[in-house]
């Protein structure tokens, strides 16, 4: 459960964004947001893609699934 709060967290902050905007780009609460940045829930598939989009990264390097942070074309 760590490494998807430690990526998020990653790609937020090479990002530049809080959580609030992440939340704006994603439609997701911030409550949700938050959830998710200290670890207490893991996201399922559909957010976990939306939130991969909003930051510019590859959904399976956010689960852990792959060393790429870049997402596929």
């Amino acid at each position: 459960m760590d490494i998807f709060k430690d990526r998020l967290t990653e790609a937020m902050a090479l990002r530049g964004m809080r959580a609030s905007e992440l939340a704006k780009r994603t439609g997701l609460s911030k409550a949700r947001i938050s959830q998710y940045v200290h670890g207490k829930f893991i996201p399922k598939s559909d957010a976990i893609l939306t939130i991969a989009e909003a930051l510019g990264v590859s959904e399976l390097w956010l689960m852990g699934k792959t060393a790429s942070m870049e997402p596929a074309l």
